[in-house]
């Protein structure tokens, strides 16, 4: 699944490798869910786009940086 994809590309770019949760600049994440997205074909542009919007306004915080958590423990974060 695309989220699962997502969760292993995160753990991958991590740069915290001290135990905490792995954790990507959120423009990387963007740039990579809307790549992701458009290859598989099956997630509507303005799903991404609506997504994308909600992370950016209601789930990051002020170091611009998104856990995994962030996208597969919100229960109104729908990558699919």
């Amino acid at each position: 699944t695309i989220t699962k994809t997502l969760k292993i590309v995160c753990e991958v770019l991590s740069r915290d490798h001290n135990g905490g949760l792995p954790r990507i600049p959120f423009s990387t994440f963007q740039f990579l869910y809307t790549y992701i997205a458009e290859v598989d074909g099956e997630i509507s542009a303005s799903h991404v786009s609506r997504m994308l919007n909600y992370i950016e306004q209601e789930v990051i915080g002020p170091d611009g940086l998104i856990t995994v958590n962030d996208f597969t423990q919100n229960p109104r974060v729908r990558l699919e």
